[in-house]
């Protein structure tokens, strides 16, 4: 399969129009797959077929433009991109073009994954697979493969998933359709990754690093080289994982990849194994930061889960606490999060430093307001609390400790050391925070929430 660059020379070569609605057929194609942040120049070049198309009036060009149509809304509008692959599809099947038959069932797979149906995209990636083994089509059967592939690591279907990488990587050998190939050694990878195979999941990195230096994809070989990072931190050689993380960060940042966030929180892990945890706190923080700005929840979520950590092993459960609020805040927003592949580095530091904090001590002369917030982070690493708590101060978290006690305000006063008048304010701004209009709301939540039982 040719490059993109090689697929732009060849379209502008051609002078007959309906080849040269072919080509740039194929040019869309592979430039809105692999390049889908390209969004404006593949729009061009759809109107462009679309121009060529109503000249000539193929019913295979026609065809072609609803495929395209389909694959720009598939990201965002998943009714209108089927719609577009339902019209494609009964054309190439009129036509008996078999060849653009497979691809849309492929694409309408994608569809159904994408919306978290494996069952569907299961069947659909089959039926794919079917009609481009019938046709020899092995551009579609290496691609077929690996969304197949992807299909069954959902389905927690670890081994046949190994199969499908495998068999893509030998047929897009062949083919030499590198962004396939690229996509099963990625995916080949994690499998090895979650089998702790190790040896073979550094063997099948550097063979991918290998193809994407001749290949010069910056997106992807920044991507790989996080990935082989995040087998070194497995495999505890924390020196090699921070050098090819950093060169993934590089590289990252140079071309603006939307997964630059998720390299800084990878580093950030390492450190954290070696147990330089305000060092973490820096990539974490950094990598929150660059989440939010692309709205990248997901990975935002996982830099709070790992702040949350920290915190608590640097013994600062208030920042712990808050921390593990927003977890819950943007897990909400970001849906049913799953365990990307992406992520595992991050998960395993997690559930070891989770695992750490339940040894810490808290002496018993220590600060008060340690001890609130150590209960509310215990509490908040299991259960769901009220919205408004992270916003609180130290002054009115320590109100609120007291107040369910049912504590007048002079003896609230006179237990934390300060006026009737600032305990009156500290309770006003209770208040509004928690969203309550009365003190006997304000108790009856403490209660529901069971906000300072001891664990």
């Amino acid at each position: 399969m040719e490059g993109i660059e090689e697929l732009k020379k060849r379209y502008r070569t051609i002078s007959n129009e309906i080849e040269k609605a072919d080509a740039l057929f194929i040019l869309i194609r592979e430039s809105i797959q692999q390049f889908p942040e390209n969004t404006e120049s593949n729009k061009a070049y759809l109107s462009e077929l679309k121009g060529l198309v109503s000249r000539n009036k193929p019913q295979k060009g026609l065809a072609h433009v609803h495929f395209c149509e389909g694959l720009l809304f598939s990201e965002e509008y998943s009714e209108k991109a089927l719609n577009e692959y339902l019209a494609a599809l009964n054309i190439y099947r009129e036509l008996h073009e078999y060849h653009g038959v497979a691809q849309v069932l492929m694409k309408m797979g994608a569809i159904f994954f994408n919306i978290k149906q494996c069952d569907k995209a299961e069947e659909y990636y089959n039926e794919a697979l079917k009609v481009a083994r019938r046709v020899n089509d092995e551009l579609t059967l290496g691609r077929a493969l690996v969304n197949l592939g992807l299909v069954l690591v959902e389905k927690k279907q670890q081994n046949e998933a190994l199969a499908c990488f495998t068999e893509s990587i030998k047929i897009t050998q062949q083919s030499g359709d590198k962004f396939a190939l690229k996509r099963a050694y990625s995916n080949l990878v994690i499998m090895y990754g979650s089998f702790k195979q190790y040896d073979k999941a550094k063997e099948a990195c550097l063979n991918a690093l290998k193809i994407l230096r001749k290949d010069q994809d910056q997106r992807f070989y920044g991507r790989m080289l996080n990935n082989i990072a995040i087998i070194y931190t497995s495999t505890q050689e924390y020196d090699k994982a921070l050098r090819y993380f950093n060169k993934s960060i590089r590289i990252k940042n140079e071309i603006d990849d939307k997964t630059y966030a998720s390299s800084i929180l990878n580093a950030g892990v390492v450190y954290l194994h070696l147990k330089r945890y305000n060092k973490a706190l820096v990539f974490y923080k950094k990598a929150l930061k660059l989440a939010l700005q692309v709205k990248d929840t997901i990975t935002a979520s996982y830099c709070y889960a790992e702040m949350a950590a920290c915190y608590a092993l640097l013994k600062d459960f208030k920042n712990a606490f808050n921390s593990q609020l927003n977890v819950e805040k943007f897990r909400e927003q970001s849906g049913n999060i799953k365990d990307a592949p992406i992520y595992i580095a991050a998960h395993k530091g997690l559930k070891e430093t989770a695992k750490e904090f339940e040894s810490i001590q808290i002496e018993k002369d220590s600060d008060p307001e340690k001890d609130v917030y150590k209960q509310l982070f215990e509490k908040s690493r299991v259960e769901k609390l009220p919205e408004g708590l992270q916003d609180l101060s130290k002054r009115e978290m320590e109100t609120l400790s007291v107040i369910r006690l049912g504590m007048t305000d002079k003896q609230i006063a006179e237990k934390l050391f300060v006026s009737v008048a600032t305990t009156k304010t500290h309770l006003r701004s209770i208040f509004v925070k928690l969203s309550v209009k009365s003190r006997a709301e304000l108790i009856t939540l403490i209660h529901r929430f069971r906000l300072f039982d001891k664990q």
